[in-house]
C-alpha cells in the first residue's frame, strides 16, 4: 500500500510451509489460495457473500457451506469455511477467513476481506479431482 493506494483486489497462490509434524490431516507443505482485498466500507457481507461465489462456482450452484467463528491472529471477525458434502454426509473445511483486524489498518484508515483456501485441498475434496479418492483414502474425509 506504499505504492498503489486502495482499492485492492488480489488473489495470490502459492506454497505454504509449516513445521507440523505430518500425519492424517496435516502437511508440512501445501498449496493455498490467498485473496485479500482493501477498500472502504468493506464488510463481513462482502467476505461471505465472494466465499459462497467462488464455492458455488467451484462445486455447484446447489452446494451448502457454513462459516463457523474461528480465531486468526490477524483478522477479526475470523472464521473456519466449510462445505457440506452429501455423498459423503459430512461437512468437509475448506479453510479460513476473516477481516483484517482493525489495527493492521489503523494508519490508513481501511478495511479489507482477506481470504485464504487451501488450493490443495479445493483439488482433493473435489469430485471432479482424481485425488478426491485418494485424499479419501488417506485422511478418512
Amino acid at each position: 500500500m506504499e505504492t498503489q493506494k486502495p482499492p485492492i483486489r488480489v488473489v495470490i497462490p502459492g506454497r505454504v510451509y509449516r513445521p507440523d509434524t505430518v500425519d492424517a490431516t496435516h502437511l508440512f507443505m501445501f498449496h493455498q489460495l490467498e485473496a485479500l482485498v482493501v477498500d472502504k466500507n468493506v464488510t463481513m457481507v462482502d467476505l461471505k457473500s465472494t466465499i459462497l461465489q467462488f464455492v458455488r462456482a467451484y462445486f455447484g450452484e446447489s452446494t451448502k457451506i457454513r462459516f463457523r467463528p474461528s480465531f486468526f491472529p490477524f483478522t477479526e471477525p475470523s472464521a473456519e469455511v466449510d462445505v457440506w458434502f452429501e455423498d459423503r454426509g459430512k461437512w468437509i473445511e475448506l479453510g479460513g477467513c476473516g477481516m483484517v483486524h482493525p489495527n493492521v489498518f489503523t494508519a490508513c484508515g481501511e478495511r479489507s476481506i482477506p481470504k485464504s483456501i487451501p488450493a490443495g485441498r479445493l483439488a482433493s475434496v473435489s469430485n471432479e479431482s482424481p485425488c478426491a479418492s485418494m485424499r479419501s483414502t488417506i485422511f478418512d474425509i
